[in-house]
């Protein structure tokens, strides 16, 4: 529906297909297709990045690119960016850290430098394309294509009623919403079926305002068959994906990347192994020193925090562990989060000393 077969063979136009909505991401069988002239101040599209900026991004720049395929090895980032208990670990032992920075503000005007970087957070919000059309039916014929048009664009805007064995159930009561459907919209040059390649192209979008006006000009007319003498339609598209650059990535991001999901996936099975160890206590913390190789220390006791040791197990090399030697913990105040096994060696519940043991895999 929409413009006439002679009109689209002399004027550039745009065509507005519609499809079901699988998912949020996957479109079903077409419903509709609506030929309509390019509105007038249409042309324009806007793209967006979020980038922050970021306290040591310098810092942590300069030591990601020399870390390279060794990032998953960075337990700290690790600690501080996974778990919230060694978070609160370290905010102890930088508690006092701001006196000394006024003492340096009021008494020799100098101000630490934070090593701030503007780092990328990824794509914007999804872009959005509004269309402002006018109609002014000459005739019955065409009032009667002008409502076909805004009926169309009305329904596949709007949700529709589903039953709980998934058929369309015009009830209230029904208990879900099906997803309006996705619209595809492509610029046409005049003449022809290809798009218009000199122009943007609009990524599979939703509608997602739509105002109907009948008396734009805000005077009421209509034809003696009751059909408006001008409607106006408003339509918002907004995109279900974002712009990707046609740009191809570095090796070297690639292999970081794939060193960044590697860690992922240790942190995983990491966490996963600690959640066994809820219904395992002796799984996860046995603490004796005796069953530790490769014990280095990372952090010196101090403010109430004991000292914090990197260290392997002896059945398991792969894995570097971050926690604490029982055997020190029996005198200090966290003696009662030392226990002994059934086999003679000590463990440790780390609930009792508020934060974690925290493992990555290599």
């Amino acid at each position: 529906m929409g413009l006439g077969e002679s009109l689209q063979n002399h004027h550039h136009y745009m065509m507005v297909e519609s499809f079901e909505s699988k998912t949020a991401l996957h479109k079903g069988k077409k419903i509709s297709s609506i030929a309509l002239y390019i509105p007038p101040n249409s042309l324009t599209t806007t793209l967006s990045a979020n980038y922050e900026g970021l306290a040591g991004g310098a810092t942590k720049a300069l030591t990601g690119s020399r870390l390279g395929g060794s990032f998953i090895q960075n337990i700290g980032d690790t600690l501080a960016a996974s778990f919230t208990g060694m978070a609160d670990v370290s905010g102890k032992l930088i508690s006092k850290a701001p006196i000394g920075k006024d003492m340096m503000a009021a008494g020799a005007g100098m101000a630490v430098n934070n090593h701030m970087a503007l780092v990328y957070r990824g794509p914007g919000e999804f872009r959005t394309h509004s269309f402002n059309f006018s109609f002014f039916p000459k005739d019955p014929p065409e009032a009667e294509m002008v409502n076909k048009i805004i009926n169309d664009f009305k329904n596949g805007m709007s949700p529709t009623l589903v039953s709980v064995l998934g058929n369309d159930a015009p009830r209230l009561t029904a208990p879900y919403f099906k997803s309006p459907r996705q619209y595809e919209i492509t610029f046409l040059s005049a003449g022809k079926k290809e798009p218009n390649r000199h122009l943007f192209q609009i990524k599979k979008s939703v509608i997602q305002s739509m105002t109907i006006n009948h008396d734009p000009q805000g005077v009421v007319g209509f034809h003696n068959d009751g059909a408006p003498v001008q409607s106006t339609i408003q339509l918002q598209f907004k995109e279900l994906e974002h712009v990707i650059s046609a740009d191809s990535p570095s090796e070297e991001a690639q292999k970081f990347a794939a060193a960044v999901s590697a860690a992922d996936q240790a942190t995983e099975a990491v966490t996963a192994q600690a959640e066994n160890a809820k219904t395992d206590p002796m799984a996860l913390r046995r603490s004796d020193y005796r069953l530790k190789d490769n014990i280095s220390l990372l952090q010196e006791e101090g403010f109430g925090i004991p000292n914090i040791y990197s260290f392997n197990y002896k059945w398991d090399t792969k894995t570097t562990w971050i926690g604490v030697m029982a055997q020190e913990l029996l005198d200090t105040g966290y003696s009662d989060a030392v226990g002994i096994d059934s086999e003679g060696f000590y463990n440790v519940d780390y609930s009792k000393l508020g934060f974690p043991m925290i493992g990555v895999r290599q």
